[in-house]
């Protein structure tokens, strides 16, 4: 009899599995290939930029970096006559996450504009960044090539989930890890075993991990407000690491921030902005709000995809790079035109 009623029970659990199974794949491939948010996501396609030691170069720098480190390291390396070199850290954005074949960051257009503008300079540009860097690791790498590059610009991509990155290993730190900010910003519940890969994975599960979400903050803990006060002192830190840097080697910075492509503009985000435009006005960097061009669109005209509120479009980047280029126009002009 109990032999009977433990097969009766595996007999339902099986079903649920099965029937739980079945059903979260078909909205998986429901949602992948007949939704326009699964077919620009499942589409798109990430600049391939080539990747040496870890680090990301364009063409021209892949191909002499071996060349500027022995040089580094032997004492040898010296800046060409003429020569304007830029730095550029970040994250996926600058990495062009998300653009289509044939679509480029604004590292590139930059270049190619700086270029044709001031055609007797020759400028290189070094591009170091990754897919869910924060600011940490932003800097950080910086200060490993910073003394062998000696670049005269450095320009520093800010988007807010940089804050949230900050503020999930601040969690973690003290133990108050209920809410999780997945690299793109996504929130998961960091409780639920292997949430972060299946919101990672899967369509179906961030719009579960959504609603779970949503009614955590509604009726528990503020704690997506919370992230940017957990961060803000470690965003500070390293600006200020990243000034003493480039004043050892006499480098300009530019710090471009990239705003959300949200509907409603968050409080805690405008926050962030006011601050790292305080803190650049002390240490003398340039500050570069792109929300005030982006604002002039309707939002989802520069999102890549249609519930990715963090990367930008083509349309995106070529606002970048014309934004950057007026105000390095502005400031540097005498430095840039040789």
């Amino acid at each position: 009899m109990r032999l009977h009623k433990v097969a009766a029970v595996f007999k339902v659990v099986m079903v649920v599995l099965v029937t739980s199974v079945v059903f979260l794949a078909s909205a998986e491939f429901i949602l992948r290939n007949f939704t326009s948010y699964g077919i620009e996501y499942f589409t798109s396609f990430t600049n391939n930029n080539r990747i040496i030691g870890g680090v990301i170069y364009d063409s021209y720098l892949a191909e002499i970096m071996g060349k500027f480190v022995q040089d580094c390291k032997s004492g040898k390396n010296k800046k060409p006559i003429g020569a304007y070199r830029v730095m550029v850290l970040g994250d996926s954005i600058v990495r062009g996450g998300e653009l289509k074949k044939g679509e480029s960051a604004f590292p590139e257009l930059l270049k190619e504009m700086l270029q044709e503008k001031y055609a007797g300079t020759k400028f290189e540009f070094l591009v170091l960044a990754a897919g869910g860097w924060s600011t940490v690791e932003e800097v950080s790498e910086f200060a490993r090539y910073a003394g062998c590059f000696l670049p005269d610009l450095v320009i520093l991509a800010y988007c807010h989930n940089d804050a949230a990155e900050s503020s999930q290993r601040i969690r973690k730190l003290h133990g108050r890890s209920i809410l999780a900010y997945y690299k793109t910003d996504i929130v998961y519940v960091s409780q639920i075993p292997f949430n972060r890969y299946l919101t990672e994975r899967f369509l179906i599960f961030r719009l579960i991990n959504k609603s779970l979400v949503d009614f955590i903050e509604k009726h528990k803990l503020p704690l997506r407000a919370e992230y940017v006060f957990l961060a803000r002192t470690r965003i500070h830190e390293q600006l200020r690491k990243l000034y003493v840097l480039t004043h050892e080697i006499s480098s300009r910075v530019l710090v471009v921030i990239f705003p959300y492509l949200e509907e409603a503009p968050d409080r805690n985000r405008f926050l962030m902005t006011h601050l790292i435009k305080s803190w650049d006005e002390a240490f003398h960097f340039l500050t570069l709000d792109l929300s005030f061009e982006f604002n002039k669109y309707p939002y989802r005209q520069l999102q890549c995809t249609a519930t990715d509120p963090v990367h930008p479009n083509a349309l995106g980047h070529s606002i970048a790079a014309r934004e950057i280029m007026s105000v390095l126009e502005q400031n540097y002009k005498n430095n840039i035109s040789r």
